[in-house]
């Protein structure tokens, strides 16, 4: 679920995870664009507006890091003592 941390008021619930996010970050340039890791072992790329995935991928292992390179263009995530980039 995605909050407003002024008003606390929900903006939008995501739903695509069958196990717990643990990690997330917003798009560095956009902020309607936000990745997900998860304990179902995926990382989801999301519209914020629509709530609809716009791309996914699964890394074999529960994700428990990640993060938008400084431009967007890739993510780093961390999964399996592994750190894998993805386009």
């Amino acid at each position: 679920k995605i909050f407003d941390a002024t008003s606390g008021k929900l903006q939008q619930t995501l739903v695509g995870h069958s196990r717990t996010p643990w990690a997330t970050c917003f798009h560095p340039s956009n902020s309607n664009i936000v990745a997900s890791g998860s304990l179902d072992f995926r990382s989801i790329i999301w519209d914020v507006a629509s709530g609809s995935i716009i791309n996914q991928h699964d890394f074999g292992n529960a994700i428990t890091s990640l993060s938008f390179e400084g431009d967007g263009s890739r993510i780093a995530v961390a999964a399996d003592q592994k750190v894998f980039l993805w386009n």
